[in-house]
């Protein structure tokens, strides 16, 4: 039985990226209307290391939180605010 086949799944997901990919507006569109299909959101943590841009992770996440460092202290600040 495939995940999106259980009655009643509640989950989220938390994705965690440099930023460095680019997604096409066609994958954007599906995964956002698989998520509302499904009824779970995504937080985005982008680790700040350059160059790095908020544009792509806007197209399908619910949150974003930005850092410097995933270090123990600012991923507690993260999901205990999630």
């Amino acid at each position: 039985m495939e995940y999106r086949d259980k009655p009643n799944t509640k989950s989220d997901i938390v994705f965690i990226t440099d930023g460095e990919c680019q997604v096409s507006p066609d994958w954007a569109e599906q995964f956002r209307k698989e998520k509302e299909k499904l009824g779970f959101s995504l937080f985005s943590i982008l680790i700040d290391v350059g160059p790095s841009s908020l544009g792509t992770l806007k197209e399908f996440s619910d949150r974003i939180t930005t850092i410097k460092q995933l270090t123990g202290e600012e991923a507690k600040d993260i999901f205990v605010s999630f």
